[in-house]
């Protein structure tokens, strides 16, 4: 049998001209920046050699940029997948014309959230004990006396609170002071409800919320409000100054839980947490009520959490 070199690298030139050509297509489709439609050989269903437009990466996403800027006002703005995040509202608290700020404002509650708040509670420390602590109080933004002894930043910073007082008769911002040395301690949890996505889910959920770090030692961070929800670790900002931050994640997590990690001390405000359904733009200052135990109640203080509720196995 007579090898015909010759042949063999004619065959081995057009193969390798081949692939180069297919790879600078590839490139051109995915990674070329230069917004052309690519053409590429393949064969149709009849068996026949035809050519087809690939439309260039960077123009689809540019493309998909356009469409998501004129889509802005198609946004809907759901309820609050979270309780009592506007007010803040302590246990029987009254807040009317009697207590313009509440009766429980500006008021310390040290290593433990009042029961019935809708926030709570507890530690998972791994064997070690008693090694965080933390205090935790609301303030209302009219309560400019105590909000300046805290060093909370000028809610000129918050479109959201409003100089005409439309939002600001109905807000505060929870401070929290946080020390730990080692151990995992969770707080700032809501429920932990079993239901079918856990963990699973093709939808997005969008977290939104404003938080001043006001002093901070060590490598101490915390997250809000975690494991259901898109997760924050709080603590390496700037301090002194309200941040929004958005952030989002695909299908839910388990229980809603806010917990403390690394070590040192920490000083907190957070102002108007807010998680929804859907894809909302980092920009977009939103906030909603949440929607009560009643179905068609709309309640806008939104503590919903009774001892009844409570009493409630979860699952």
């Amino acid at each position: 049998m007579t090898v015909n070199l010759a042949e063999i690298g004619q065959k081995l030139d057009r193969l390798i001209y081949n692939m180069s050509e297919q790879n600078k297509r590839a490139y051109s489709v995915f990674y070329d920046p230069n917004p052309q439609d690519v053409e590429l050989p393949q064969l149709d269903e009849n068996g026949n050699l035809v050519t087809v437009k690939i439309p260039n990466r960077a123009k689809i996403l540019a493309d998909f940029e356009t469409w998501r800027e004129g889509a802005r006002g198609e946004y809907p703005i759901t309820p609050n997948l979270l309780k009592n995040t506007r007010f803040f509202k302590w246990s029987g608290e009254v807040v009317d014309s009697s207590y313009p700020y509440g009766s429980k404002d500006n008021t310390w509650f040290d290593n433990t959230l009042p029961l019935f708040w809708g926030w709570y509670n507890f530690t998972d420390s791994s064997g070690v004990t008693g090694d965080t602590t933390f205090k935790a109080k609301t303030i209302h933004v009219k309560n400019t006396s105590a909000w300046n002894t805290e060093g909370l930043p000028s809610l000129d910073q918050v479109p959201l609170v409003r100089s005409d007082g439309y939002g600001a008769e109905f807000t505060r911002a929870l401070v929290l002071e946080i020390s730990r040395t080692q151990g995992g301690t969770v707080i700032l949890s809501q429920d932990c409800y079993r239901y079918t996505s856990w963990h699973a889910g093709d939808f997005t959920i969008t977290e939104k919320f404003y938080f001043a770090i006001l002093s901070r030692t060590g490598d101490i961070k915390l997250t809000l409000p975690g494991n259901r929800f898109p997760t924050l670790y709080l603590g390496e900002e700037e301090q002194g100054v309200w941040h929004h931050i958005t952030i989002r994640r695909q299908g839910f997590g388990g229980c809603i839980q806010g917990y403390v990690s690394g070590s040192g001390t920490m000083k907190v405000a957070i102002l108007l947490p807010f998680v929804t359904f859907g894809y909302l733009p980092d920009d977009m200052h939103v906030w909603a009520g949440y929607v009560g135990s009643d179905a068609t109640a709309y309640s806008h203080g939104d503590l919903i959490v009774s001892s009844s509720a409570l009493a409630k196995e979860p699952w």
